[in-house]
């Protein structure tokens, strides 16, 4: 069962009918747009227009959003530097100074670049008693090497410190292991993957689980956590094919409820069918008692530009039901008229 139903009690989604998905492949907002230049020009009369919506007596809110949800990450960084130049005055301490609550952080997360967000996510999970590993799992799983790379660099000029001291200090036992592995870098990125090798690593995950009693969890480890996306995608095909069902349910089977068949389940999901993935994650962050904010802003705010229109076709597949319908029944104000217009977007 998938580990955010899990917590629900809902029955399970990741079936076959639904297991084809795309082919994974992740990649900063910057990676996207650094072939097409920015109009200057345009960033100037942006700047002007932010400064214009919050001079004077009240907030222009409406076209603030109007604004900044019209304009790509790239741009947006564009216009804290346009601003500082033409007014002498730092957008967003304006921007905070005008804002607040929900509204103001998912208006902040917009004017950081990826890496950065990435950064003051994973730090805020670890950070003051208790650990989120749900953020570090969602995190580490489904971002690429190149990814990850930039955000040690980052994290270690931000925080004085490593990722992986943070990592360490924080967890403990297999997780901590395999969160370090992941954190590392080195999967394959082997975007053909050689259906032989595809086929000993789906027999290798049999015989280490299901074909015996007990389970040897560190092949499970190792070909997981060093697969490509598109060799994970391959060697699932192949496992369901022989036993009738995929690595997810496998996992399910050999794993006991927990972070680290969490971990390894989202590894595998994220890889197969990233939109569902992400599709679960906004639904399990509007669902129940209360809105589970911080993860609904991360979800929309990173995925906005990659991928959103897949992710709300997978959510009314799983769910029967809009995405856009579902935030807007769990949010209020300029925060919800936000969201869905990066929804839209």
């Amino acid at each position: 069962m998938n580990p955010y139903q899990q917590m629900q009690g809902q029955q399970p989604l990741y079936s076959q009918s639904n297991y084809s998905g795309q082919v994974f492949q992740p990649q900063y907002f910057s990676y996207q747009q650094q072939q097409s230049p920015i109009d200057q020009s345009k960033i100037d009369a942006d700047a002007s227009t932010l400064r214009k919506a919050m001079k004077g007596i009240g907030t222009d809110e409406k076209a603030i959003i109007q604004l900044i949800t019209n304009r790509t990450n790239k741009e947006r960084l564009a216009m804290i530097e346009s601003f500082k130049k033409q007014f002498n005055r730092d957008l967003i301490k304006d921007l905070k100074s005008e804002l607040s609550g929900n509204f103001e952080d998912a208006v902040i997360a917009l004017f950081e670049d990826p890496v950065t967000y990435d950064c003051i996510s994973l730090k805020n999970a670890m950070k003051g008693a208790g650990t989120n590993e749900d953020t570090l799992i969602e995190i580490l799983s489904t971002r690429t090497n190149k990814d990850i790379n930039l955000i040690k660099q980052r994290y270690i000029q931000m925080y004085g410190k490593t990722l992986e001291e943070d990592l360490s200090s924080d967890l403990s036992g297999d997780l901590k292991t395999v969160m370090l592995t992941l954190s590392s870098a080195f999967r394959s990125e082997n975007l053909n993957p050689n259906q032989a090798e595809c086929q000993q690593k789906a027999d290798q995950l049999y015989k280490a689980g299901e074909k015996r009693l007990g389970t040897d969890e560190k092949v499970f480890y190792e070909i997981l956590t060093k697969s490509s996306p598109q060799e994970l995608k391959m060697i699932d095909a192949i496992y369901m094919q022989m036993h009738n069902h995929g690595l997810y349910t496998a996992i399910d089977k050999e794993f006991h409820i927990g972070n680290m068949k969490k971990l390894l389940q989202t590894i595998v999901y994220s890889s197969v069918n990233p939109s569902e993935y992400f599709a679960t994650r906004v639904n399990y962050a509007v669902k129940g008692a209360g809105t589970k904010d911080k993860l609904l802003i991360r979800i929309i705010v990173t995925r906005h530009e990659i991928d959103i229109p897949q992710i709300k076709e997978a959510y009314k597949r799983l769910y029967n039901n809009d995405m856009i319908k579902a935030i807007e029944s769990d949010t209020h104000g300029d925060y919800k008229k936000l969201l869905i217009e990066l929804c839209n977007h």
